[in-house]
C-alpha cells in the first residue's frame, strides 16, 4: 500500500518542546529558507514588470501571425482538393459518355448490317445495359422520320434531335454531339440526348442514332469525390446546366459573383457565391474530354476553413491562459515576501496535524473488518490494526519490538494457528510452503490459508516502492462455505441433466422396438392379398409407423449430442462421394414430387480431405430431407466450395431449395430444439423440430458454424463450413495411393460368412490379389503358421475365437510371421471399436460394407469410414449404386448367385434367434454383414433393430417377421436387379 506508520524513532523526532509548542528542529530549518528566499528575490519590481508585459506582446504577436498564415494555406489547400475532384468528376462523366457512345454506336452498326433492325426488340433484350437510357432513336437524314425504342411505327423529330442532326450531318465535328438538358416527358426529369451519325453501306450520311440519357446519371453517384455537406457537384454544357448535385430543378445556368481568383494561378479555379443558394465556395472547372461539357466541383469556403477557425479558436485559448498564467505568477511575485513570512508558523501548525492525523489512521485500521499488517524491507513487522492481531494470533508485543516474520511464524505454529502444520513443525516447512522458501516478497499476491480453529482466510500481498509490504488478511469461511454449496448443487444439476439424456435415450431404444414389430406387420400385410381400401389402411399405419420412427431417431440423435457421447472421426475421406452418396439415395425420394436433386462443385475443390465423413454425411441428409420436404415444385441444388478465412481453409457446402421460405418472425428460433417455424408446418409436414439442431451442434463439434438466408415463397438457401484439413501427403498422392498398390499380395481372408468370403475373395482376385480364405480364428493361426502372407483381412465377430483374440495371437507368433499387417473388417464403425482395435495391434480398419475402391483405399494404409446409419423410414430396400458396383465388379452372374446364398441364410436365421443365447446376436450380426455387402440398406437397419430387441430382452418376433420379409423382397430384388443391370 502507498502509505506506512511512523516509527518510534521518528515519533520521537516529532516530540515537542515546553516553549509556546514551537517545533524544535523543524522551526529553525523553515525559517533558515525563508531567509535564503528573501535573499535571491527579484532586485526590482518594475524590472520584473516590464519582462512580463513583453513576453505577453510576443504571444499574442505570434498568434496573428500563425493564424493569418494558416488561413492561407487551408484556402490554396482546399483549391488544389477542388481542382483533383473536378478532375476525377471530368473523369467519371467522359467514361460515363463513352458507355453511352459504345451503346449507340453498336445500335448504329447493327442499323448498317440491317436497315430493317428492330430497335424496340433490342432495347427490350438489353434491359439491364440501358438502365439509365430512357430512349433511343433513329433519325434519317432527311430529318423527317424517327424509330423510337418508346414507340412502333415513326414520328416527328423535335427541335433538339434536329439540331443533333444538323451537328453531325457536315460530319466536321466530334464523333458524338450533346445536346441541351431536356425534360423526359413519361419520367418528369431532366435529360439529355446524345447521338453519333449513321452511314450507309457506301459509307454515306445516312442520318443518326441517338440516346435519351437521364441528365443525373451522367453525375452519378460521385464514387470517391467527397465535396462536404454544403458542396456541390455538376456538369454544363456550353454555360447550360446540365446536371448538378444537390439538384437545381427549374434553373439553366448557375452564375458565380466571383470575389477573387484562385491564390496559385490557376485559371480554372475561383472563389465566389452561387446565385442558386448564395454560399461562398471555391469552385474549380474541368472539360470533360472533347466535348463541349464541363465538370465542376465547388467547396464550401465554411467548410475548408472549418480545421482553420479551430485551430484559431485554440490559439486564442492557450494564448489567453498563457497570459493569465504569467499575469498569475507575476502576482505571485509581488506576495510572495508576504507568504515565506507565514512558512515558519504554518510548520509549527503542522506537527500538531500530524500527530491528529497519526491518531485518525491509527483509529481507521482498527475498525476495518480486514486485518492489516505492514511489514518493512527487512521483513520486520512495523503496523498492524487490531483484526490483524485476532486472526493471525500475534502476541501484543510483535508490533512494538518489530518482530522478525521467522519469528512470527514460530510462534504461531506453537500456538497451533496452521492446520497443515501441527506444533513442532520446522519453521522451514512453512515459509517453503507460504513463500517459496524466500521472504514475503516472494509471497504469492493472492492464496487462501486454512487455520487451525476451522476458518479460512484470504491473505493479499502488496509492496511498496521503498521494498516494504503490506498484507491484509479476510475471514472468507462462509463464502467457501457457499461457493462448495453451489459447486456441489452445479454438479447435481448436471448429474440430473444427464440422466434426463439417458433417459430419453433409453426410452427412444425402448420405443423402437414394438414401433419395429409395427412396420413389420405393415410390410407383411401389404404383401398379402387386400382390396384397397384395406391396402389405404395398411399403407396410413406404415406411413405413420416412418413418421414415429423418424422422430424417435431424432430424439436419440439429439440425446447423444447433448450428452456428449458423440465423438468425431479423423481419417481421410473423398469429399464428392459424401455429397454425392446424398444426392444419389434422396433422388428417389425427390423424384416423387416431381424435384430434382443436383450436386455441383466449384473450381479449386478438393478431392480429399480429412475429418469425419460421417457426420457430414448426416448433416448433409437432414438438410437436403429438409429441402425436398419444404419444397412442392423447383430443385434442390447442392454446391460445394473451398474458402480461405484467416488463414485457414474450409469447406463450404450450399443446400439451396425453391420451397415454402422461412417467414421472418420465425427465424430467431429455428435452431432451436423440438421447434418448428409455426404450428401450420408440423401439421402439414410432420417432424420433431430437431433437425436442424442436431446440424448445428453437428457442424460446431466440427469448428464450424450454421447459417443461412430465405425468402418467403420463393425458397431458402443454407449453408455450413468445416475445417478442410489436408490428408498426410499431397492431394494426387491420397489419389494415387489407392491405384499405386503393390502388385500380387498374399492375403488371407479370415471371415466367417459365406457371402462376405465370396464378395472379398471377388475384390481382391480383381485386384490381381493372391487370396486364402479362412473360416476362423483358429483355421487363421494354422494357415499363418503354415505360410507367409502380406496382409491380412480380419472379421472382428467370429464365434469361438474372436477378430481381437485372433490378432493377440498372431502377435505372439515367433519371427516376421507376429508382425503381418493385419486390417480389421467389420459392420460396426464405432470409435470404440476402432480403438480396441488399435490397442491389439491391428494396422488399419475397413468398415462394411466395402467396394472396389474402399477396398484398395485400405489396402494402401488409409482407413476406410462406413456411411452412416439410415433411418428406417428412410432407407430404400437396396441401394442402387451398390448393386451396380457390385455387378460391374463381380458380375450379374455372381451377384444372382449371392442373392439366392443369401435368401438361404435368411431363412434359418428364424433358428438362430431361438436358440442359445450366446447365438442369438452372433446369428443377426452374420445376416447383417451379408446385407451390407450386398447393399441391402433396409436389412441392415431392421436387423440393427433387431438386435436391440435381443440385447434388451424383449420378445423378438414382430421385430423377427418384419426382419424376413425385408430380407426375402430384398434377395428378389437384388437378383432381378442384377439381371437389369447384365441387360
Amino acid at each position: 500500500m502507498p502509505w506506512s506508520m511512523p516509527s518510534s524513532g521518528e515519533q520521537d523526532g516529532l516530540r515537542t518542546s515546553s516553549d509556546g509548542g514551537r517545533p524544535h528542529a523543524h522551526s529553525g530549518t523553515a525559517r533558515a529558507e525563508f531567509e535564503n528566499i528573501r535573499s535571491r528575490r527579484v532586485p526590482t519590481r518594475e524590472l520584473f514588470a516590464v519582462f512580463t508585459l513583453l513576453l505577453i506582446g510576443f504571444i499574442w504577436t505570434w498568434v496573428g501571425y500563425t493564424t493569418t498564415r494558416d488561413y492561407s494555406r487551408s484556402i490554396e489547400n482546399a483549391q488544389k482538393a477542388a481542382d483533383n475532384l473536378s478532375l476525377a468528376l471530368a473523369s467519371q462523366v467522359a467514361m460515363r459518355m463513352e458507355l453511352v457512345e459504345h451503346v449507340l454506336a453498336e445500335v448504329a452498326s447493327r442499323y448498317e448490317d440491317d436497315p430493317a433492325f428492330d430497335i424496340r426488340r433490342w432495347t427490350a433484350d438489353n434491359g439491364r445495359r440501358l438502365r439509365t437510357i430512357g430512349e433511343i432513336f433513329l433519325l434519317d437524314s432527311d430529318g423527317q422520320n424517327v424509330r423510337s425504342s418508346k414507340m412502333e411505327g415513326t414520328r416527328a423529330p423535335t427541335l433538339g434531335e434536329q439540331r443533333l442532326l444538323g451537328a453531325l450531318r457536315n460530319g466536321s465535328g466530334p464523333p458524338i454531339v450533346v445536346g441541351r438538358r431536356g425534360l423526359d416527358i413519361p419520367t418528369g426529369r431532366p435529360s439529355v440526348s446524345m447521338a453519333v451519325s449513321l452511314k450507309d453501306g457506301s459509307g454515306s450520311f445516312a442520318g443518326i442514332v441517338g440516346a435519351v440519357v437521364d441528365a443525373s446519371s451522367l453525375l452519378g453517384s460521385g464514387n470517391g469525390i467527397d465535396v462536404g455537406l454544403s458542396g456541390v457537384m455538376s456538369i454544363s454544357n456550353d454555360g447550360n446546366l446540365t446536371a448538378r448535385k444537390p439538384a437545381a430543378l427549374g434553373h439553366i445556368r448557375e452564375e458565380w459573383s466571383s470575389t477573387s481568383q484562385a491564390r496559385a494561378g490557376a485559371d480554372n479555379c475561383r472563389l465566389g457565391k452561387s446565385n442558386l443558394d448564395g454560399v461562398d465556395r471555391i469552385m474549380c472547372d474541368h472539360g470533360v474530354g472533347d466535348t463541349p461539357m464541363t465538370a465542376s466541383v465547388g467547396l464550401a469556403t465554411y467548410e475548408v476553413t472549418a480545421e482553420y477557425k479551430a485551430s484559431r479558436r485554440n490559439y486564442w485559448i492557450w494564448s489567453s491562459l498563457f497570459t493569465v498564467v504569467i499575469a498569475a505568477f507575476a502576482g505571485n511575485f509581488f506576495i510572495r515576501e508576504k507568504r515565506m513570512e507565514r512558512v515558519a508558523s504554518k510548520l509549527a501548525d503542522s506537527e500538531s496535524r500530524l500527530r491528529e492525523k497519526s491518531g485518525s489512521l491509527t483509529t481507521t485500521l482498527n475498525s476495518v473488518a480486514e486485518g492489516i499488517a505492514l511489514f518493512g524491507p527487512d521483513d520486520r513487522l512495523k503496523v498492524i490494526n487490531r483484526q490483524g492481531y485476532d486472526l493471525l494470533s500475534f502476541p501484543p508485543e510483535a508490533a512494538a519490538e518489530n518482530w522478525h516474520v521467522h519469528d512470527l511464524v514460530a510462534f504461531q505454529i506453537a500456538q497451533g494457528h496452521f492446520a497443515d502444520f501441527p506444533p513442532g513443525t520446522p519453521v522451514q516447512a512453512v515459509l517453503d510452503a507460504e513463500y517459496s522458501g524466500g521472504g514475503l516478497k516472494d509471497a504469492a499476491p493472492i492464496y487462501k490459508r486454512a487455520v487451525g480453529n476451522g476458518s479460512i482466510l484470504e491473505i493479499r500481498t502488496y509492496h511498496s516502492a521503498d521494498g516494504g509490504t503490506t498484507r491484509t488478511y479476510l475471514d472468507v469461511t462462509e463464502r467457501e462455505h457457499t461457493a462448495r454449496a453451489l459447486e456441489a448443487a452445479k454438479e447435481a444439476a448436471e448429474s440430473g441433466n444427464r440422466a434426463k439424456s439417458e433417459f430419453v435415450a433409453t426410452m427412444s431404444h425402448e420405443i423402437r422396438t414394438p414401433l419395429n414389430g409395427v412396420i413389420g406387420m405393415a410390410n407383411l400385410l401389404s404383401d398379402s392379398d387386400l382390396d384397397d381400401r384395406q391396402r389405404h389402411y395398411v399403407g396410413t399405419i406404415r406411413r405413420c409407423g416412418d413418421a414415429l420412427l423418424s422422430i424417435v431417431e431424432d430424439i436419440l440423435d439429439f440425446s447423444k449430442l447433448e450428452a456428449g457421447r458423440v465423438e468425431l472421426e479423423c481419417i481421410a475421406f473423398e469429399t464428392s462421394e459424401v455429397a454425392r452418396s446424398v444426392a444419389d439415395i434422396l433422388e428417389n425420394k425427390a423424384a416423387e414430387k416431381d424435384l430434382a436433386v443436383t450436386y455441383s462443385e466449384q473450381a479449386g475443390f478438393p478431392r480429399w480431405s480429412k475429418g469425419d465423413p460421417n457426420r457430414l454425411r448426416q448433416v448433409l441428409w437432414n438438410l437436403v430431407g429438409n429441402a425436398i420436404k419444404f419444397t412442392d415444385e423447383g430443385w434442390i441444388e447442392i454446391e460445394a466450395s473451398l474458402v480461405e478465412r484467416g488463414g485457414a481453409q474450409f469447406l463450404r457446402y450450399r443446400i439451396s431449395d425453391t420451397g415454402i421460405g422461412i417467414p421472418e418472425e420465425a427465424r430467431n428460433r429455428l435452431f432451436r430444439q423440438f421447434e418448428q417455424t409455426d404450428p401450420s408446418v408440423s401439421r402439414r409436414f410432420g417432424g420433431t423440430g430437431l433437425g436442424l439442431a442436431i446440424c448445428r451442434r453437428i457442424v460446431e463439434a466440427f469448428g464450424g458454424d450454421l447459417g443461412f438466408v430465405s425468402e418467403v415463397g420463393q425458397g431458402s438457401t443454407f449453408f455450413f463450413e468445416i475445417p478442410h484439413l489436408e490428408p498426410a501427403g499431397s492431394g494426387a498422392e491420397v489419389s494415387a495411393s489407392t491405384t499405386a498398390l503393390e502388385p500380387e499380395r498374399r492375403i488371407l481372408v479370415v471371415e466367417d460368412n459365406g457371402i462376405n468370403q465370396e464378395v472379398a475373395y471377388a475384390l481382391l482376385t480383381k485386384l490381381g490379389h493372391d487370396v486364402v480364405l479362412a473360416a476362423s480364428g483358429s483355421e487363421a493361426l494354422d494357415r499363418i503358421r503354415d505360410g507367409r502372407f502380406d496382409l491380412v483381412l480380419m472379421d472382428l465377430n467370429m464365434p469361438m475365437m474372436d477378430g481381437y483374440e485372433t490378432t493377440l495371437a498372431i502377435r505372439e507368433l515367433p519371427g516376421g510371421t507376429g508382425s503381418v499387417p493385419i486390417i480389421a473388417t467389420t459392420a460396426d464403425a464405432s470409435l470404440e471399436a476402432r480403438e480396441r482395435c488399435r490397442e491389439v495391434g491391428m494396422n488399419g480398419f475397413l468398415s462394411k460394407p466395402f467396394d472396389l475402391a474402399r477396398l484398395e483405399a485400405a489396402l494402401a494404409g488409409d482407413d476406410a469410414a462406413a456411411s452412416p446409419p439410415v433411418p428406417l423410414s428412410q432407407a430404400p430396400v437396396l441401394d442402387d449404386r451398390r448393386v451396380a458396383e457390385l455387378v460391374s465388379q463381380l458380375g450379374p452372374q455372381l451377384v444372382q448367385r449371392l442373392a439366392t446364398e443369401f435368401e438361404a441364410e435368411a431363412d434359418v436365421l428364424p433358428d438362430g434367434v431361438r436358440g442359445p443365447e450366446g447365438e442369438r446376436t452372433r446369428a443377426v450380426h452374420n445376416l447383417r454383414g451379408s446385407a451390407a455387402n450386398l447393399g441391402l440398406v433396409r436389412t441392415v437397419v431392421q436387423c440393427d433393430h433387431l438386435k436391440i430387441v435381443l440385447e434388451r430382452g424383449a420378445d423378438p418376433e414382430a421385430a423377427l417377421e418384419a426382419l424376413m420379409a425385408t430380407a426375402r423382397e430384398a434377395s428378389r430384388l437384388l437378383a432381378s436387379s442384377a439381371n437389369a443391370e447384365a441387360a
